[in-house]
């Protein structure tokens, strides 16, 4: 059994723990509003990108473009999967993770490759096999997330118009406030561009040539379309890590109490064998 002296020691300790946890929480905190405020100044832009490719691709004719156009048979995929560049938060790389292979298990007559944008995610990518195409950061501190996106949507978008791919499709978790991140999984490419409202379409007069500015107007709206889910993605982790974080410092204040427990039983136990010494004594 543990004695007085020790269980302050352990005390202190778990102290220590839940102090880091408080602040990891804070820290958390901060970097999800600053992450907020980046997805509402970029959802504006998105939007009005998102209904000028609609009218486009309608006036047009839907599948006038290649993007447009769903291929009879999948043989080759890529697959986007994003994750942390850290621990610490949860079950956020777990489900990640066990949504992928749940996936994989689903393709295993399809030729597969990713693109990692998170370590935790290119770690796990490896061990299961799957050939990484490259390898990005997840870190908003730590990359400029509208290049990684415009870099990826040139890579995949191109591999696509040469047939060395029929399908792209991203992994991620879903942002939800106050909640654990929904594991999801869409198909990038071929696009499905829909509508935010019913209206009419407006007709447009194109320089240079239509195609070529549907190509351009498509391509930006998948680097966008990235560029949210990127971000959601780290929403979701800061979320993930403040849930974990609070949980982590629940624990240590009910650790804390349980040895505050022992360590008072411990000292009655001791003052009571002092006084039966004593009286034991005084009689003799």
């Amino acid at each position: 059994m543990a004695t007085p002296k020790e269980i302050k020691l352990r005390i202190g300790a778990v102290e220590k723990i839940k102090k880091i946890a408080s602040a990891l929480e804070v820290v958390a905190f901060t970097r999800l509003k600053k992450i907020e405020e980046k997805t509402e100044n970029a959802r504006h832009y998105f939007d009005a990108i998102h209904e000028l490719a609609f009218d486009m691709s309608k006036n047009l004719l839907y599948e006038a473009h290649p993007f447009l156009r769903a291929r009879k048979e999948i043989k080759n995929y890529v697959a986007i999967v994003l994750s942390s560049d850290k621990g610490l938060c949860g079950d956020f790389n777990t489900n990640i993770e066990r949504n992928f292979k749940i996936f994989l298990s689903k393709k295993q007559n399809h030729k597969g490759l990713a693109i990692s944008v998170g370590k935790k995610g290119a770690s796990f990518l490896k061990k299961a096999g799957v050939d990484v195409l490259n390898e990005y950061n997840s870190s908003l501190r730590s990359i400029n997330y509208a290049g990684v996106s415009i870099d990826i949507t040139n890579r995949l978008s191109n591999m696509f118009l040469k047939r060395e791919i029929d399908e792209v499709v991203v992994v991620y978790n879903q942002f939800r406030r106050q909640f654990l991140g929904k594991p999801r999984i869409f198909r990038l490419l071929p696009l499905k561009i829909e509508s935010f409202s019913v209206r009419r379409v407006r007709d447009y007069e194109y320089e240079p040539a239509p195609y070529m500015v549907l190509e351009t107007l498509l391509k930006e709206y998948m680097a966008n379309q990235l560029t949210q889910v990127i971000l959601e993605s780290n929403a979701a982790e800061e979320i993930a890590r403040m849930l974990a974080m609070k949980k982590a410092r629940d624990n240590a204040d009910e650790t804390i109490n349980e040895l505050n427990l022992q360590y008072h039983k411990q000292r009655q136990m001791r003052i009571t064998r002092e006084l039966i010494d004593i009286t034991t004594a005084a009689n003799a």
